[in-house]
């Protein structure tokens, strides 16, 4: 699923809660570009490989971390220079081992937006309004997500 708003501006943020989470649960959280082609890669937790659609970690990527429901994923889209994404779990940065390679961060340039997927029972809500966020310190430079709008 992707979000209606493209993440455009330099630096963005936004939340993932897990609100329900089994024992097999699957779910992937990143960015994705808007295609006619379905997400089934990004679903499938196959993100950021040359032509698919998406970049971002899955459920199977973050096993390790040992998450549970209550938790919250941070989302840290960084297109100021070189392409970033990164992932905090209940407000601490995750670190390199869990952001995405430089090299696949290159693919980002352009309209992104943030994407989710769900499977075996897992249910996710995202927040893209700042002031619904838990983790997001205030001296943070990435900001809710802008919804553009048209000029004429």
């Amino acid at each position: 699923m992707l979000a209606s708003s493209a993440a455009e501006q330099d630096y963005c943020y936004f939340e993932v809660r897990l609100v329900d989470l089994p024992p097999d649960a699957d779910f992937s959280v990143g960015v994705a570009r808007q295609s006619q082609e379905p997400l089934k890669d990004f679903a499938q937790g196959n993100l950021g490989a040359a032509g698919e659609p998406g970049w971002g970690l899955s459920a199977s990527t973050m096993a390790s971390l040992e998450m549970r429901a209550g938790d919250v994923i941070g989302v840290y889209i960084d297109q100021s220079g070189a392409p970033r994404v990164d992932f905090a779990l209940n407000g601490k940065r995750l670190g390199p081992d869990y952001a995405l390679p430089r090299s696949k961060a290159e693919e980002i340039r352009g309209q992104i937006y943030p994407a989710v997927s769900v499977g075996n029972g897992a249910s996710l809500e995202c927040v893209f309004d700042e002031a619904h966020f838990k983790h997001l310190s205030p001296t943070e430079s990435f900001k809710s997500i802008i919804v553009a709008r048209e000029m004429l």
